[in-house]
């Protein structure tokens, strides 16, 4: 996907491919940082962002329910538990079936 995507730039109307091209090498050559740089710095910081927010979100929703979160979290963690011992259930009966 190109960087000018990423960032939300848009291509001059009647810029022809050649000269994106151009301009875009003029720009990752030009400055401290590069314009693949900025696109990585900018969805950095909206991935941190977004983290942040929902964290927020998960933790206010935690104190909301309070103890029932406590009280079901073993009934999930025993049903990932067991989704795990299936898996290497059928796993070994696989490896056991093309010997």
């Amino acid at each position: 996907m190109p960087c000018a995507y990423l960032c939300g730039r848009s291509i001059v109307r009647g810029e022809s491919a050649s000269e994106e091209v151009e301009n875009s090498t003029f720009e990752i050559r030009d400055g401290n940082g590069t314009i693949l740089g900025k696109c990585f710095q900018e969805a950095r910081a909206e991935f941190r962002r977004l983290l942040c927010e929902t964290t927020v979100q998960v933790d206010a929703l935690g104190k909301k329910l309070g103890s029932c979160v406590e009280r079901a979290r073993p009934y999930y963690e025993a049903r990932m538990r067991a989704k795990e011992v299936s898996r290497g259930n059928n796993l070994a009966y696989v490896s056991l079936a093309l010997k």
